[in-house]
C-alpha cells in the first residue's frame, strides 16, 4: 500500500493558492486597463468636442468680421433697406445686421436729465419710480460732484448695495457702462441698448432718425424734437405718404452696426461694431470707433 507524502498534497495546495492569486492579480490587471481605455476614450472625444467648438467659434468670429465688412460699405453706398436691416448666406454662415443712426440715440453724457428720465420712462412705461430712480443714478453716475439726485446714486449708495465700484463721476466713456448704474438689471439695459450713444455729443437726437424707444421719449417731452405728450413715433402706427421710402443716412456719418453670424450648428457670434463714415484721414473710407464681440450662446438669438 502506497502512502500518500503530507509535504507533497502541502506544496499542491501552496501552488492552487498562488494561481488564485496570479489569476486575481491577472483580472484587476485587465481592468485597470479597461478604466483607462475607458477613461482615455471620454478624454478624447471630449477633446474633439472642444476643438470642434473652438472651429466654429473661429469659423464664426472670422464670417462675423467679414460680415462687418461688406455691411460698412453696404452703408457707404446708401444700400441699407428702409428697416435698416442686412441679411445674407455667406457660404455656410447666415450673416444678420441691423444699421443704428446715432444721431437718433440720447447721448448719455450731453442729454438733460429730463430726457435720461424720459428715456428711462420709454423702457419702463408700467414702473415710472424706477425709470425715475434709474435716471437719476445714471445722470449721478456722469456728474462730477458728489452730490445726489433726488432719486439718484452716490458712492455711499453703491457700497450699501455691496458693489465694488462706485459711480464714474465722469463722462460715460461707453454705452456699455449703462449697465453698471445702479439698479440697472440685464433686461432693461438690453432695450436701451440701441437707444443710447456717447458718441454725438448732441444734447438732443434726431427725431426722423430716432428708434422707436427714443421717439417716444422725445414726443412725451415738452420742449424737446416733437410734439409734447402723445406725438406719434417713426415706426408706430400706420403708413402715410410722408413716410421715408428710403433709409435715411446720418448727416454725422456715425453708425453703429449690430451683426450676428449664425452656423447650421447654432454657434453664433455677434458684434458692435461703431462706425464714421469719411473720416478725417482721407486716406481711410471709414473708421471703427468702439468694438464689442463675442460668442452667443446656442439657440439664441
Amino acid at each position: 500500500m502506497r502512502l500518500l507524502n503530507p509535504r507533497n498534497g502541502g506544496a499542491g495546495r501552496g501552488a492552487g493558492r498562488e494561481a488564485g492569486m496570479a489569476l486575481v492579480v491577472v483580472l484587476l490587471f485587465l481592468a485597470t486597463l479597461a478604466a483607462v481605455a475607458v477613461r482615455i476614450t471620454q478624454d478624447a472625444r471630449a477633446l474633439v468636442l472642444q476643438t470642434r467648438n473652438v472651429t466654429r467659434g473661429v469659423e464664426a468670429r472670422a464670417a462675423l468680421a467679414a460680415g462687418l465688412d461688406v455691411a460698412t460699405q453696404l452703408v457707404r453706398l446708401d444700400r441699407v433697406p428702409r428697416d435698416g436691416r442686412l441679411a445674407w448666406t455667406e457660404g455656410r454662415t447666415r450673416i444678420e445686421v441691423r444699421v443704428e443712426r446715432e444721431s437718433g440715440k440720447v447721448d448719455l453724457n450731453a442729454a438733460d436729465p429730463g430726457l435720461v428720465e424720459a428715456l428711462m420712462a420709454a423702457a419702463l412705461p408700467k414702473d415710472l419710480d424706477r425709470a425715475t430712480a434709474l435716471a437719476g443714478a445714471a445722470v449721478d453716475w456722469r456728474d462730477t460732484n458728489g452730490l445726489r439726485q433726488l432719486q439718484g446714486a452716490e458712492a455711499p449708495d453703491y457700497r450699501r448695495a455691496g458693489m465694488p465700484y462706485g459711480p464714474a463721476d465722469g463722462p460715460f466713456r461707453h454705452p456699455g457702462e449703462l449697465r453698471a448704474v445702479l439698479g440697472m438689471d440685464e433686461g432693461t439695459a438690453a432695450r436701451l441698448e440701441s437707444a443710447v450713444t456717447v458718441a454725438t455729443g448732441a444734447a438732443d437726437p434726431a427725431l426722423d432718425l430716432a428708434p422707436p424707444i427714443v421717439a417716444r421719449a422725445l414726443t412725451a417731452t415738452p420742449g424737446l424734437n416733437g410734439e409734447p405728450n402723445g406725438g406719434v413715433a417713426p415706426g408706430e402706427g400706420t403708413e402715410s405718404e410722408e413716410a421715408p421710402a428710403a433709409f435715411a443716412p446720418d448727416p454725422t456719418g456715425l453708425y453703429t452696426l449690430d451683426a450676428t453670424a449664425t452656423l447650421p450648428e447654432g454657434f453664433a457670434a455677434r458684434a458692435r461694431r461703431l462706425v464714421r463714415l469719411d473720416p478725417p484721414d482721407t486716406t481711410k473710407e471709414y473708421e471703427v470707433l468702439q468694438l464689442e464681440s463675442g460668442l452667443l450662446p446656442r439657440g439664441l438669438p
